[in-house]
């Protein structure tokens, strides 16, 4: 990402794949058929090594079903 400019980052889990878009692109996918959200808290912003991100959040939403790439 670019210091200064947003970026809109996705991730969409449909119960077999984990996908994540940026900027409505598709950049990664695996295959995930046993996650399980109660193995710990959920977290937005917080990074790989347990520190805090430098920037903002902006329109946080989260749905309870897979949307649609459209």
């Amino acid at each position: 990402m670019t210091y200064g400019e947003w970026t809109h980052i996705v991730s969409q889990w449909d119960g077999s794949t984990l996908r994540l878009f940026k900027n409505g692109r598709l950049v990664d996918s695996v295959g995930v058929t046993n996650a399980n959200a109660s193995n710990g808290p959920n977290t937005i912003g917080l990074t790989s090594n347990r520190g805090y991100m430098n920037g903002a959040l902006s329109d946080v939403r989260v749905y309870q079903r897979a949307l649609t790439p459209q």
